[in-house]
C-alpha cells in the first residue's frame, strides 16, 4: 500500500481518474518524488503497512494527511522504490 501527495502546496487538484487530493504535501511529509505530479512511500511513521483490507489502507494513509495511490500512478512507477519492497506485489488502488 502507498500513500501518495501533491508535490506543491498549492492546493491540489485531483485528475479525474484519482480519488480525491491529500490534505498534505510532499513537502510537509518529507517525501521524495519520483514524478513532477505526485509523491509515494510505502513506509509511514517508520512502520510499513503490511496486509490490510481496503478500508484499513485508506486509513493509513488518511491518518497522516495522504492517500491511496490509484492504478494509474503506479503503473506509472510513482511509488517505485518507495521502501517496504513492495514493487512487485498486489496492493489496493483508489480506482
Amino acid at each position: 500500500m502507498l500513500a501518495i501527495v501533491p508535490l506543491t502546496s498549492a492546493s491540489p487538484q485531483p485528475n479525474t481518474r484519482t480519488a480525491a487530493a491529500s490534505v498534505k504535501t510532499c513537502d510537509v511529509l518529507q517525501w521524495g518524488a519520483r514524478s513532477t505530479e505526485v509523491c509515494a512511500s510505502s513506509e509511514i511513521g517508520h512502520q510499513c503497512s503490511g496486509r490490510k483490507k481496503a478500508s484499513d489502507a485508506h486509513n493509513f494513509c488518511h491518518n497522516v494527511g495522504a492517500r491511496v495511490c490509484s492504478y494509474e500512478e503506479l503503473l506509472n512507477d510513482a511509488a517505485k522504490e518507495s521502501g517496504c519492497s513492495l514493487d512487485d506485489a498486489r496492493v489496493w488502488t483508489s480506482t
